[in-house]
């Protein structure tokens, strides 16, 4: 579910982006 550098960067945000699928296009 985590991944990338940005889990390191705010991984609670990054969860919750991901879970939604918002960060699909971020990585």
């Amino acid at each position: 579910m985590i991944r990338g550098t940005k889990s390191g960067v705010y991984p609670k945000i990054y969860v919750i982006m991901n879970v939604n699928g918002i960060d699909d296009g971020l990585n």
